[in-house]
């Protein structure tokens, strides 16, 4: 610049070609403005590099790992010094409850010359844990050889430890629901259980009118608790379908069928029909889909005046060599639901008219907890109606076609009593392990009819492991939550300690999803849920019952 000005006074002086000179002056002009926009950058630059330093945690290492740079931040968040940490390995902010997998897969990564980005637990100089987000960045000389690394965290110990919190909240809501489907399921057991003894004895209409009044009312109270427990399992993510070959001409009909009885009972005009052209091998989760056809059928019966009609219709639409996609339709001719009123009736416990729940009861969870499971599904629930006219409810779901289910199959999916024994043919000695006296009573009534079935009561876990090491039973159903030991753990030890092979089953009120895969992983052999079902408990019987027989 000072060149530029000298050049300029001798060109004015001399009185040389103008044209140089106002080159000279546009040139020096620039250089100027130059000067000052390099300033207001390095300022701007400055700031902003304060700003990040005062966010972010950064450090340098050597290639072994030894601290050759830390910012304030650093010092800020870990309670080190600079001069603490200079000539340091990394290490000393290690946390020692990192897996070291983590710090292997970050040193074979950056040691390629990748980035490496991560989330950790580092350890502050007074022992309190802080959680980073990471991203370890190689540096390379003119060479392109590693001569460091360079470390930016971010600070998230509050974003973890809020996930925490929710994830606590979660798994102490998920204990929650457990423990009240526990309690509340404990004692319908006793009084479903002891209504259907008193219903097989000798009773006049009235007391028998009684009776079925009990049996129904506690049975739509166990469903209000299983729609609530569903209801709750959805909101929170927690289902899971299943993938398993059914026959759906078997399923489909076996699903019909659960509800004629209620349908006969108004007169309805109940009908059902599937596409032959359908596959008799598909894959899906059985129960789940029952359930959503369960809630709209019975909310189609529910909802049409008697001598109506309801009509059932499954029909293919597509197929593929490998694949069918089904339509699921049910129409009925009942109260209908008004315009305005359709983009309601998905929502949990709404229904069309607050009367409705008056006249027709239910918890008004039955159609939003089938319009999830049909998300769940990738399918979705529709809907067409007019008031007093009726309503048809439909959707279509994709189904992967199976090879032709054998005999074996085909019974996993429908509870069948084995026919080829009687009562009198079931030999077991069994142990109950039940702490809930009314309990111990009921399952003593439902036992008197085989004659050749033994029992023993144990009133907790423990003394059910001390009665297992001391006898020889063909079978043990476990209650799971007892006092002085639970069923999980004296499964344990009868498998562990005692190391016998017994078959044990899983009594109990607990009916949460993911209960069945528990027990089963604790070794146990099988699960019953309460209230006790007849036709289930058979089926454990005459399944443990074979090996029984055939040794004595």
């Amino acid at each position: 610049k000072n060149k530029l000005e000298k050049k300029k006074k001798v060109k004015n002086s001399s009185k040389t070609d103008s044209a140089l000179f106002n080159l000279i002056e546009y040139v020096t002009t620039e250089l100027r403005e130059q000067e000052i926009s390099f300033k207001a950058s390095k300022f701007k630059l400055d700031e902003f590099l304060k700003a990040l330093d005062s966010v972010v945690i950064i450090s340098r290492t050597d290639t072994l790992g030894n601290i050759t740079y830390v910012n304030e931040r650093f010092e800020e968040v870990s309670g080190y010094t600079k001069e603490e940490l200079i000539g340091k390995p990394h290490n000393i902010v290690r946390d020692p409850d990192v897996p070291d997998e983590v710090f292997s897969q970050l040193w074979n990564e950056i040691k390629k010359g990748n980035i490496w980005k991560g989330e950790f637990a580092n350890k502050a100089k007074d022992g309190r844990s802080y959680y980073v987000k990471s991203s370890i960045i190689p540096i390379h000389d003119e060479n392109n050889k590693i001569i460091e690394y360079m470390a930016i965290r971010e600070d998230v110990t509050s974003l973890v430890e809020s996930r925490k919190k929710a994830e606590e909240a979660e798994a102490a809501q998920a204990m929650f629901l457990a423990n009240m489907s526990h309690e509340i399921r404990t004692p319908m057991n006793g009084i479903l259980g002891f209504t259907e003894l008193l219903s097989k004895t000798q009773l006049d209409s009235t007391q028998e009118k009684y009776i079925n009044v009990i049996s129904s009312s506690t049975k739509t109270l166990l469903d209000i608790v299983n729609d609530i427990l569903d209801s709750s399992k959805i909101s929170n993510n927690k289902i899971s379908l299943e993938k398993l070959p059914l026959n759906p001409f078997v399923e489909f009909a076996t699903t019909y069928e659960l509800l004629k009885s209620m349908a006969e009972e108004k007169g309805l005009n109940y009908m059902l029909e599937i596409d032959n052209a359908i596959s008799t091998c598909i894959y899906s989760d059985a129960t789940r889909l029952r359930q959503v056809m369960i809630n709209l059928l019975s909310n189609a019966i529910k909802f049409t005046p008697e001598c109506g009609e309801v009509k059932f219709t499954i029909s293919l639409v597509k197929e593929t060599p490998k694949q069918q996609t089904l339509h699921f339709s049910i129409k009925d001719s009942g109260i209908g639901i008004a315009q305005e009123k359709l983009e309601q009736i998905f929502k949990p416990f709404a229904q069309a008219e607050v009367s409705t729940t008056r006249k027709f009861g239910g918890t008004g969870l039955g159609l939003s907890i089938s319009a999830d499971l049909l998300h769940v599904f990738n399918s979705k629930l529709e809907v067409s109606s007019v008031q007093n006219k009726g309503s048809h409810f439909y959707f279509d779901l994709d189904f992967e076609i199976c090879d032709m289910l054998s005999e074996n199959d085909q019974q996993t999916n429908v509870n069948v009593i084995c026919q080829d024994k009687g009562c009198d043919k079931l030999y077991l000695h069994i142990l109950v392990a039940e702490d809930y006296e009314i309990n111990r009573v009921l399952i003593e009534s439902i036992f008197k009819k085989y004659k050749n079935i033994t029992l023993e009561f144990a009133h907790d876990g423990k003394e059910a492991v001390d009665k297992a090491a001391q006898n020889n039973y063909d079978l043990i159903l476990m209650d799971i939550n007892m006092p002085v030991m639970n069923g999980l753990d004296a499964t344990r030890l009868i498998r562990e300690e005692l190391q016998l092979g017994v078959a044990i089953v899983a009594l109990t009120a607990n009916a949460i999803k993911g209960d069945r895969e528990k027990f089963l992983e604790y070794g146990m052999n099988d699960y019953l849920s309460k209230p006790i079902e007849t036709l289930k408990l058979e089926n454990i019987l005459c399944k443990y019952a074979k090996k029984a027989e055939s040794e004595k």
